[in-house]
């Protein structure tokens, strides 16, 4: 059965809307959650949400208007994200709807349509891409999606993400971190970008990593295989049961021998008081263990009673320090 793909008049306008009204920058997680949904539903409102960001965003566009303003009114050009005065808001509409409604005509795809997707801390994402790969966000994470008919680019500036990539041998799938480019048909993986390192975990088909300032370096990594790359090196890969694997999709994380400092990067993603440790000798402390995301609370309390270690409520911060009791 064929789904009808057209678009009204009035789903227009709602696009139109949700960007040039700010109505996106004041809308709640759940608003946006809900209008993604909606975008969703329909391959071309997906389509013109991508075409109009980008020429939103487009410092040719501003530079048309603060040109209006100067020729036509006295008074300057508020921010785009201020409240849009009538005259601006018709004018910026009728740009987007010419341009828009041109690029559509031209080319089903757009030559460089490139969005913003974030999560704020506690709030996860799910979005279907325009090629039809699925985008995963754990809490407070950001990246970058640039789409173009030779190239499917995904910048990850913070967080952790996981891909479900559709095939298309002709458009090759990149993620890249601040440590490593990498690069997919189809597959499945997970990444994780931390302060100074970047996580590679492939849960379905392989990919190819590229370490950024490691020109010479190359490495395939499959199914079951994990790889963690720093600025200056890249460890061994290593193998994970795939079997009894969970990820924060699930709500847990799973660690073996990792520095609870680094642990504790995770669980700020879900928490509103931010976690520290006192003393380099803590944040160093190796854990392992299956932890529950939904209750980082709880996590603390296991991880203290492990380690004799004391917790400490400072202002809006928890520190985690050595215990009185251990100390000589």
């Amino acid at each position: 059965m064929n789904k009808d793909t057209s678009i009204t008049p009035e789903e227009e306008q709602e696009i139109f809307s949700w960007f040039l009204h700010g109505t996106r920058e004041k809308a709640s997680p759940e608003k946006r959650k809900d209008f993604g949904a909606w975008l969703n539903q329909k391959p071309n409102r997906q389509a013109i949400a991508q075409r109009i960001e980008y020429i939103w965003n487009h410092r040719d566009f501003e530079r048309a208007l603060l040109q209006i303003e100067k020729t036509d009114h006295k008074e300057p050009l508020n921010s785009r994200k201020a409240t849009v005065r009538p005259w601006y808001l018709a004018i910026a509409t009728s740009l987007l709807i010419v341009i828009t409604t041109t690029m559509m005509h031209n080319s089903n795809t757009p030559k460089s349509a490139k969005r913003i997707y974030q999560t704020e801390p506690k709030q996860v994402s799910s979005q279907k891409l325009s090629d039809g790969s699925t985008l995963d966000l754990s809490a407070t994470t950001k990246v970058a999606v640039s789409f173009n008919p030779r190239k499917r680019r995904i910048r990850l500036f913070n967080g952790e993400a996981q891909f479900s990539v559709a095939k298309d041998p002709s458009r090759p799938f990149v993620v890249e971190s601040r440590q490593a480019s990498i690069r997919a048909l189809g597959t499945i993986f997970n990444v994780d970008q931390r302060y100074g390192f970047t996580e590679l975990s492939v849960l379905e088909g392989e990919v190819i990593v590229n370490p950024l300032k490691q020109t010479r370096k190359r490495f395939v990594v499959g199914a079951g295989e994990m790889l963690r790359i720093t600025e200056h090196s890249t460890g061994a890969i290593k193998t994970f049961d795939l079997t009894n694997y969970k990820s924060w999709i699930e709500g847990y994380t799973q660690v073996e021998n990792q520095r609870l400092s680094e642990l504790l990067i995770e669980f700020n993603r879900f928490t509103d008081t931010p976690l520290t440790t006192k003393g380099n000798d803590i944040g160093k402390l190796l854990v392992s263990g299956s932890f529950d995301l939904n209750n980082i609370d709880t996590n603390i309390q296991i991880l203290a009673k492990l380690h004799n270690l004391k917790i400490q409520h400072q202002g809006s911060h928890t520190v985690l320090e050595r215990s009185v009791e251990e100390t000589p």
